[in-house]
């Protein structure tokens, strides 16, 4: 029998405590999280911080959100809490005041979803509307608009969930600028989300709208108040699709645009406009306010493709474009002189050298925007034409077999994310193979075509197609699939043609999820040696049983084969889990 001694205990290692708060700033999980308020008080001081500024993200059941509310109270004054007492509002159970003051922690203000909370601790309460305004302003004008705080993101969202909100006649919505530290508040604020968005309500059973009025006054508000206070935001994200385009729409449409203008350090700027087609106009100049600092766009609004490539053009320091539509060419009307008499972008570049120094390219149309082929080729071609070299990143979509080159001017794309179907299939791999840095490689079936969801399966039957897979850049490391292939294709794929010693590999469709696509995965990791991680669908291994092949034969009637392949599979392949969404752009990775 062998006896462990004090000599051969290996030192216990302490991190300094720099170190531990280091390492907090990368965790997120808030169960993770949670679990570190009980190992000591450092830890619980660590972790607060992070559970606190923003506690309404992830309590979506009303008696967690009204737990959250019952927190707060606690944290209000001594003396408030007693005025609360007398009035009847709280009793002695909630009175107690908490020895941490929570709602300093409050980094990111949403204002219609607070509302809601202090609504649902009154309803649960069985408080009057008036007991919950009282409560309201309790909790406003003494926790949070009070004082400079940690509060650096305010969301405001007037859409047709809140119309729901607002037929409520129990609920009260407050005017934040009334209160004495709004001020001081309101402009450390440094990203600012707002949505005047009625496009999917529908108004034929809603009756409040004196109640509405008075939350559009307490918009105008808000926004004159930034404009007075406020020259600081680095992030803006307005959503304006109003339901009727009346006088007060205007009106905030008017003061959005000076929000924008006044801004002395914007990096970030996301529009949506339904109005019409003339929005460009509106936020023009707006936009060419901020051309020496604004490093992100997303353009969601109607724009002619001359209009929106001299924004581009204007845009200097611009390094990310999003565009959820499609700019489209004006049409040429007889007898219309203004267009040849104006500042086009074809005539810039007759003496002008173009160049977008654009790192990141996200050109993927909404359903619901209607667009022309050609319009989305153009936009592509001559954002790759005037890229400068300097593109990495690219997600596109189109839908005809015209595939824009990219070799000449963008050698350097290292992350690449497509659209495919059996008729550009070839098309996409003559891009993928012009490449030479590509790294991560993402391939989506086109859900643009209409046919049944067996059909959806790419057909790799062409020598051509086999011979262009063998040419993949040997630099690619991460490949996402969201398609049907066959295990057997997939074999041929992997293990015969495909030369890259892969890192990474994504199934997006639940397809995939069969005994023998993992049979083929773990056969890739022992070969290779190169396969770290895996990402599938986990919910869908259950299916495996209806999703069986004629090259599954031998595990037809086996429901559990999936299980002991996937077993075999995280031997080989230790760090498997689920897979962010395809849409995501790299950039937020």
């Amino acid at each position: 029998m062998s006896y462990i001694t004090f000599e051969n205990l290996k030192p216990i290692v302490k991190l300094p405590d720099d170190c531990i708060t280091d390492i907090f700033q990368f965790i997120d999980d808030k169960s993770t999280l949670y679990s570190c308020l009980f190992v000591n008080r450092f830890f619980f001081h660590l972790a607060i911080p992070k559970l606190w500024n923003d506690p309404f993200s992830f309590t979506i059941p009303t008696q967690r959100l009204s737990l959250i509310i019952r927190t707060y109270i606690k944290c209000l004054p001594q003396d408030r809490i007693k005025h609360l007492l007398d009035e009847g509002i709280i009793n002695t159970n909630g009175s107690s005041p908490s020895s941490i003051e929570y709602h300093k922690y409050l980094v990111e203000f949403e204002y219609i979803r607070i509302i809601y909370s202090i609504h649902c601790w009154c309803v649960e309460k069985e408080e009057t509307k008036l007991c919950q305004e009282v409560l309201t302003n309790e909790i406003f004008e003494n926790l949070f608009f009070n004082q400079v705080n940690k509060m650096r993101n305010l969301i405001f969202h007037i859409n047709y969930h809140t119309m729901y909100l607002i037929n409520d006649e129990n609920i009260q919505f407050i005017d934040i600028t009334s209160y004495r530290g709004s001020s001081d508040v309101l402009s450390q604020i440094q990203e600012f989300d707002i949505e005047y968005h009625f496009e999917e309500f529908d108004f034929n059973e809603f009756q409040n709208f004196d109640e509405l009025e008075h939350l559009i006054s307490l918009t105008k508000n808000l926004l004159n108040s930034l404009i007075s206070r406020n020259k600081t935001i680095k992030c803006l994200c307005l959503d304006y699709k109003p339901f009727v385009p009346s006088t007060e729409s205007k009106e905030i449409m008017r003061i959005l645009s000076n929000i924008i203008e006044q801004q002395q350090n914007l990096k970030t700027l996301d529009i949506s406009d339904a109005t019409d087609s003339f929005g460009y106009k509106r936020f023009y100049n707006s936009l060419i306010s901020q051309s020496n600092c604004l490093t992100f766009l997303r353009l969601e609004f109607q724009i002619t493709l001359d209009n929106f490539l001299l924004l581009m053009f204007e845009l200097k320091s611009l390094e990310t474009i999003e565009l959820p539509i499609v700019p489209y060419e004006e049409p040429i009307i007889n007898g219309n002189q203004a267009r040849e008499n104006r500042i086009t972008f074809e005539s810039i570049t007759r003496n002008t050298v173009i160049k977008f120094n654009l790192k990141n390219i996200f050109f993927l149309p909404k359903d619901g925007y209607p667009y022309n082929k050609d319009d989305s080729y153009k936009v592509l071609q001559t954002l790759l034409e005037y890229s400068n070299k300097t593109l990495e990143t690219l997600t596109f979509s189109l839908s005809n077999n015209k595939v824009p080159s990219m070799l000449i001017n963008c050698p350097n794309i290292t992350h690449l994310s497509t659209i495919i179907d059996n008729n550009n299939l070839i098309s996409c791999l003559k891009l993928i193979v012009d490449l030479p840095k590509l790294n991560h490689l993402k391939l989506k079936y086109s859900e643009n075509l209409i046919q049944p969801p067996s059909k959806n399966q790419i057909f790799f039957d062409e020598i051509i197609i086999w011979d262009l897979i063998y040419q993949i850049p040997t630099s690619l490391k991460v490949l996402e699939f969201d398609f049907m292939i066959s295990s057997k294709e997939l074999r041929f794929f992997l293990l015969d043609k495909c030369r890259a010693s892969l890192n990474e590999i994504t199934f997006h469709n639940k397809e995939l999820i069969t005994a023998q696509h993992f049979k083929v995965l773990t056969e890739y990791a022992k070969q290779k040696k190169s396969l770290k991680k895996f990402r599938y669908h986990y919910i869908y291994l259950n299916d495996d049983f209806y999703f069986t092949t004629d090259d599954d034969m031998d595990e037809r009637y086996n429901e559990y084969s999936s299980y002991y392949a996937l077993e075999e599979l995280e031997r080989s392949i230790p760090n498997i889990s689920d897979p962010i969404d395809f849409i995501t752009p790299f950039y937020e990775y």
